[in-house]
């Protein structure tokens, strides 16, 4: 039991930070990267997932909003080797607008 805790140990600290401030884009970065060592590229995704829905571009701090976006497109491409998928997460930001970067410079990014 101390063992499996200890192992989530990482993910656990991650959680808190996030808690106290879920505009941290590093901790949320950090997130996908502690699970993506662990080989769960699933929970990675739901992670970049999760933290495009709870960051607000105004409040961001530690990172650009517009990273959670190229990381996420980036375990597409690399962990999943879908291509597509990678597209499709690059056309929700650039095309469709989905989240609104403040710095016009963020979206250019994404492209």
């Amino acid at each position: 039991r101390a063992e499996y805790l200890m192992s989530r140990r990482p993910l656990l600290l991650n959680r808190v930070l996030l808690r106290q401030n879920p505009h941290n884009v590093g901790e949320w970065l950090k997130r996908s990267q502690l699970y993506q060592t662990q080989a769960k590229t699933r929970m990675a995704i739901t992670a970049m997932e999760e933290a495009i829905k709870a960051v607000d571009a105004k409040k961001s701090l530690n990172g650009s909003p517009c990273t959670l976006y190229i990381t996420l497109a980036s375990i597409y491409e690399t962990s999943k080797k879908d291509a597509e998928g990678a597209r499709q997460i690059y056309k929700r930001a650039c095309t469709d607008l989905e989240y609104d970067f403040v710095d016009a410079d963020d979206l250019a990014q994404c492209f």
